[in-house]
């Protein structure tokens, strides 16, 4: 916050990179900005971290990966 934006008492937020939404990529994003020396600020509807992958139960389908390949795991879906 770098302070009263005029004399209505909004404060103004500065920043390189503006990341909507805070789940899993808005997460991610905020990683990488962060690693790239970048200053953000992420907005998002709810009131807690995660967003809609908070309620995903965490199960992520990735297949064909190197590791898959590498202990002979084929993908038959």
């Amino acid at each position: 916050m770098d302070g009263p934006a005029n004399g209505s008492g909004a404060r103004v937020h500065r920043a390189d990179i503006v990341i909507a939404g805070a789940g899993a990529a808005g997460a991610m994003a905020a990683l990488a900005a962060d690693e790239q020396g970048a200053t953000f600020v992420g907005l998002d509807q709810l009131p807690e971290f995660g967003g809609t992958a908070i309620v995903s139960g965490g199960g992520m389908s990735i297949a064909g990966t190197s590791m898959q390949a590498e202990r002979g795991t084929e993908d038959c879906a």
